[in-house]
C-alpha cells in the first residue's frame, strides 16, 4: 500500500537465500547534483552504516551471526544493497536491509571517513588511463544525456557536497515508492511476505 514494489522468486533447490533492495537513484537521475557522484556517496554511507537501530559494529556482528555476504553498487540508473544468507536466516536479512534504507543516521565520523575514501577513489580512476579513455568515449558520444557523467562523480563536484545534500537526497530517494525490493531463494512465501509487510511495508 505504500508504493513499494515485491518481487518473490521461489526455488525450492536453492541452498542461499538473496535479499536485494533497488532504489531508482543512480547517476542520470541526480537533479541538481548532477556530476557530484551523490548516489555512489550515499551507498558508501548506508551500506551497513549506523542507523537508528543499531551502530556500525553491531550491523557487522548481526551479518556474521547469519553468515552474510552483503555488499552494494551503483550504477547510471539504479542502486542496490543486498544480502545472501541461508533459508532461516532471511527474516533476519529483510530486516538488516529494512533499517539500513530507512533509519540512517549519517555518523559524522562515518560520513568523513567515506569521504575520503572516495577521494581516493576518484584519484585513482583519474590517474588511470583506460578509465580516461572509457570516460572520454563517453562524454564524446553522449552529448546531452547525462550518461556521459561518471557514476562515482567528479572531483570538484563531490568535494562541494554538503551533510546537508546527502540528507536531503536520502529523504527524497530512499522511499518505498521509489524501491524495488527483490527475495530469491527457497523459502515460505506467506511467512516471507508477511515479514516484508512488518518491515518495508510499515
Amino acid at each position: 500500500s505504500n508504493g513499494l514494489t515485491v518481487f518473490l522468486v521461489n526455488d525450492p533447490n536453492a541452498s542461499l537465500v538473496s535479499v536485494r533492495t533497488f532504489i531508482r537513484a543512480g547517476s542520470i537521475e541526480e537533479g541538481d547534483y548532477l556530476g557530484s557522484g551523490i548516489s555512489h556517496y550515499l551507498e558508501h554511507i548506508v551500506a551497513g552504516g549506523t542507523t537508528a537501530k543499531r551502530t556500525e559494529d553491531e550491523y557487522k556482528t548481526a551479518i556474521s551471526m547469519i553468515g552474510g555476504a552483503f555488499n552494494a553498487y551503483t550504477t547510471t540508473d539504479h542502486t542496490c544493497y543486498y544480502i545472501n544468507t541461508v533459508s532461516k536466516d532471511i527474516y533476519e536479512a529483510v530486516n538488516l536491509l529494512y533499517e539500513w534504507m530507512f533509519f540512517c543516521t549519517f555518523d559524522k565520523k562515518e560520513f568523513n571517513r567515506e569521504r575520503k575514501v572516495i577521494i581516493k577513489e576518484i584519484e585513482k580512476n583519474n590517474a588511470s588511463i583506460s578509465r580516461q579513455f572509457y570516460q572520454l568515449c563517453q562524454t564524446n558520444f553522449y552529448k546531452y544525456n547525462p550518461i556521459r557523467l561518471p557514476v562515482i562523480g567528479y572531483l570538484e563536484n563531490f568535494k562541494a557536497l554538503k551533510d546537508a545534500d546527502l540528507i536531503n537526497y536520502y529523504k527524497e530517494r530512499y522511499v518505498p515508492s521509489n524501491m524495488v525490493l527483490v527475495i530469491g531463494g527457497n523459502f515460505d512465501d506467506e511467512k516471507v511476505f508477511q515479514q516484508v509487510k512488518n518491515t518495508f511495508g510499515s
